[in-house]
């Protein structure tokens, strides 16, 4: 149990002591929000339950939050800490591992086709679509990288969340955003230009429509979505996980050398 904070306690400092007492039955605190927090959780039974807190704290208190924790993620090479991820932890052999292992349209095709060999499709139809960006193919081979650390959240779901939970995609899209940013600190990257940034999310959406043509059982339909699948494309052999993984990191390495980078 914890002993009540004094009066002018952080209510950042009180989240936190919540945080790190939940699993243990009853809380104690003095700020309102904590308070709020945790007699809804004892009403509910949800008190070992972290993932049903909506802590109603200032920014300052969020960001001082944020800075001390520290969320574990097990990668095939080692710890990534998902609440402040760092470009030390990164490693293209476990990008390679983890992408070629999760399943595509969670799991919604005949044959798995893993996340890695999307991501060489997609940096195909890049190259094919954008010739003249060809020294920026690595971003589209990159553009999904962050989920060898999050998992794929598929578009449905995500959606979904939305639906119930206002703000979920933004903190999801949020949790993205800083993955990717430590995946290309760990390759020296710059973030992609704008134009390079379409151009990805346009070879990303094409991959979409050909991987719905060519591999989602056709009880589903037509295509949800008005992007048109890749005409020269006219099948696609999904490939067994330790394929695809030698494949993603084989062409991962050639980007690496061809465009001059240097991991550290």
């Amino acid at each position: 149990m914890i002993t009540p904070p004094p009066d002018h306690a952080d209510p950042a400092d009180e989240e936190l002591q919540l945080l790190a007492q939940l699993a243990r039955g009853r809380v104690i605190a003095t700020h309102s929000s904590t308070k709020a927090v945790a007699s809804r959780l004892e009403r509910l039974g949800q008190a070992r339950q972290v993932h049903f807190l909506d802590f109603a704290i200032t920014e300052a208190g969020h960001h001082r939050l944020k800075q001390r924790a520290f969320i574990p993620v097990a990668t095939f090479t080692g710890i990534v800490d998902l609440a402040a991820p760092h470009h030390s932890t990164i490693s293209i052999e476990a990008m390679a591992h983890g992408l070629a292992i999760i399943n595509r349209w969670a799991g919604a095709t005949e044959l798995p086709i893993s996340v890695a060999q999307h991501s060489n499709l997609v940096a195909n139809i890049f190259l094919t679509l954008y010739p003249a960006l060809a020294g920026d193919i690595i971003y589209a081979r990159l553009h999904d990288a962050h989920e060898y650390i999050i998992g794929d959240k598929i578009r449905p779901i995500v959606a979904r969340l939305a639906l119930d939970c206002p703000g979920v995609g933004k903190a999801i899209e949020n949790i993205k955003a800083e993955v990717d940013t430590a995946i290309l600190e760990s390759l020296c990257l710059p973030p992609p230009s704008d134009a390079v940034a379409e151009a990805v999310a346009h070879a990303d959406e094409v991959a979409l429509a050909t991987e719905w043509k060519l591999l989602i059982p056709q009880a589903n339909g037509a295509a949800p979505f008005d992007t048109s699948p890749f005409k020269r494309i006219r099948s696609i052999k999904p490939l067994a996980w330790p394929d695809a993984e030698a494949a993603f990191l084989g062409a991962l390495k050639r980007d690496i050398a061809q465009h001059g980078l240097v991991r550290p």
